[in-house]
């Protein structure tokens, strides 16, 4: 397994695309799908020296003291076109300011819905930003004259789009080959940081990085909504010419506000910023963020859309029962009542399916309304009843859960997926992990027999699922599974099976050798987002739970090396955390607030991300700090 954060290194015997013209106008109307420019057709470049590299698209340089003093230029430039004066020319210029032709895209945004944007340039910065200021208030006074009178109020957004590059896959020609696949053009593009810019014989099309992430659309996406656009298939990408380009990308949110600078549409945290403070403050908003979202039934929506402002409706049960698990917990560590009487309003709602196992009168599981009974419920509800502050009114139900997860497991040491009626061995890498880890969990409270047999039984199975079909799936429940019994019984296996998934799982964290973008660092590359995602919050667990068994052991090169990946790591979840200052496109910022996005470009909010971020900031604690 290998570290992977969309490296490109291109060859190509061509010179630059010249920029793309205006933006065509995006209204609030059309934020389900990316904003589109439309210009004539540039002419085709002439091929330049065989052996000519293509650089990297770079980011326009633009300093903080450039934005502020860019961003009144444009509020200054509406306020005059607003009132008919002529139009408005700064008295100075700061030093620095880069030289050169530029092309501006300024939007106005009102309560985070985009009212208008419009585009200028090529021409000198200053120029540039006025005619795009401009060309936004021309198109304002045909759609919107009422919001001409609030334009000091309306978000001023700011993006300097830098030089184009043709994107090439392979050798020295900027023609794709034929039978390219958009899936290989995906390994190119970085997301939220590389914008697109779409040819064909007769149109063209292009897209801001900004535009994906502020409309959480996918490149994917976006890459057939342009070639749509431009009248191709995805059957005619080799008729298609591509070009990539980087922004500096800012916003003002009042007259007179500083200006926040963005990257991939996020506010970058640093090492030095994982402390305790930090991270109890993270903990506070999450779990703020979770409680909201619970329902009238006990159960949590599973999904917020915050560009749509829409929940999901689908249950997701697994999803729920891991949220109950990990407010259960922060309920343990934390005072007031609210926490501990909303995993109390989930775990009733959970405990109703409760039904006996088929002919064990001790056995119990959680049935689930769309008849799957997953294993995986059953399970990570019983670690809910442990971890909160009334386990001990929980304590029977919890034992007779525990009792049907030993009266699922076979012989072999495998477990069914599913409880009857249902049954199911899909989910392998999923569920009997969870199951694992609850008994590790009922274990260090109640040491049986039973449960010491279940994980003899069920290592060898286990590790060489493992080892025939490796998946990052599997590594974190059973990670932390095995870690906990590794503690408490000393076991060699159970050791080197703790190590092994855990090493396995720490190639696939990105570092500055293997990725040149240190937002994502600390982040592991997995095949459920683009680049690294939410699901990074799931292995911290993992990451948390070696550290600390490595630190019980004595094992202190161990020790040294996982706490590094624990930081690393927690760094990146505190990322993906939402703040008000990230909420720029957002019409319901205070629904978002505090919660867990998908992936730094995608702003869905998963309640099961939420859940791994919780009990992974509160096992962190415990492995940085565990003094404080």
């Amino acid at each position: 397994m290998r570290s992977i954060c969309g490296l490109r290194r291109v060859r190509v015997a061509l010179r630059l695309l010249p920029a793309l013209a205006l933006l065509q106008n995006q209204n609030a109307a059309e934020a389900r799908s990316p904003g589109r420019i439309h210009s004539p057709v540039p002419a085709t470049p002439e091929p330049s020296s065989p052996a000519a590299e293509v650089p990297e698209p770079a980011s326009p340089r633009v300093l903080p003291e450039h934005r502020q003093f860019l961003s009144t230029l444009v509020r200054r430039t509406l306020a005059d076109a607003a009132e008919g004066r002529e139009r408005y020319k700064p008295s100075y210029v700061p030093k620095g300011l880069p030289s050169g032709e530029s092309e501006v895209v300024v939007r106005l945004r009102n309560q985070g819905l985009l009212v208008v944007q419009g585009a200028g340039g090529p021409a000198p910065l200053i120029t540039a930003c006025g005619d795009a200021a401009l060309t936004a208030h021309e198109l304002l006074k045909l759609q919107d004259r009422a919001a001409l009178a609030r334009s000091p109020e309306l978000l001023i957004e700011i993006e300097v789009v830098g030089k184009s590059v043709p994107l090439v896959l392979s050798g020295e020609q900027p023609a794709l080959p034929k039978g390219t696949t958009l899936h290989q053009l995906l390994a190119r593009i970085e997301p939220g940081i590389d914008g697109v810019i779409v040819q064909s014989p007769r149109d063209s099309s292009r897209v801001c990085p900004s535009e994906f992430f502020s409309a959480n659309i996918s490149v994917l996406e976006g890459l057939r909504s342009m070639l749509k656009t431009v009248g191709l298939s995805e059957a005619d990408l080799d008729r298609a010419k591509l070009s990539l380009f980087r922004t500096n990308h800012w916003y003002e949110p009042r007259a007179g506000r500083p200006v926040i600078a963005l990257r991939r549409g996020l506010v970058p945290v640093a090492d030095e910023d994982v402390t305790p403070r930090a991270l109890d403050a993270a903990l506070d908003a999450l779990a703020q963020h979770m409680m909201q979202r619970q329902q009238s039934s006990g159960l949590f929506s599973y999904e917020y859309d915050a560009v749509r402002d829409l929940y999901s409706a689908e249950p997701q049960f697994v999803s729920q029962a891991a949220a109950t698990l990990a407010l259960a917990a922060y309920a343990g560590t934390r005072h007031g009542d609210a926490p501990a009487s909303a995993a109390r309003k989930a775990i009733s709602a959970q405990l109703r399916g409760l039904r006996d196992c088929p002919q064990s009168a001790s056995s119990s599981f959680i049935a689930t309304s769309d008849g799957e009974n997953r294993l995986g419920v059953t399970a990570l509800l019983s670690v809910a009843l442990a971890r909160h502050p009334d386990s001990a009114e929980y304590g029977p139900a919890r034992r007779r859960l525990i009792d049907g997860m030993l009266w699922l497991q076979q012989p072999t040491g495998l477990f069914p997926t599913a409880f009857p009626p249902a049954h199911s061995l899909t989910g392998q890498d999923f569920f009997p992990g969870e199951a694992f880890f609850a008994l590790a969990a009922h274990f260090a409270d109640e040491p049986t027999q039973q449960v010491n047999d279940a994980f003899d039984r069920g290592i060898a199975w286990y590790r060489d699922h493992f080892r025939n079909r490796p998946s990052p799936a599997f590594v974190p429940w059973q990670a932390q599974a095995f870690a906990r019994m590794a503690g408490q019984t000393r076991r060699q296996d159970y050791i080197d099976f703790t190590w092994e998934l855990t090493d396995w799982a720490a190639q696939a964290v990105l570092t500055p050798e293997g990725c040149e973008f240190a937002d994502l660092w600390g982040g592991v590359w997995g095949p459920y987002e683009e680049d690294a995602g939410a699901s990074t919050a799931a292995f911290l667990e993992t990451f948390c739970e070696a550290a600390l068994l490595a630190r019980k052991l004595g094992d202190r090169e161990r020790e040294i090396r996982y706490t590094a990946l624990v930081r690393q790591s927690a760094r990146f979840v505190l990322q993906l955390q939402v703040r008000t200052e990230e909420l720029y496109f957002s019409s319901s910022p205070a629904d978002a607030l505090g919660g867990i996005r998908t992936s730094p470009v995608n702003n869905r909010i998963r309640i099961d991300a939420c859940a791994h971020a919780l009990t992974g900031w509160m096992r962190t604690r415990d492995a940085l700090f565990p003094d404080e």
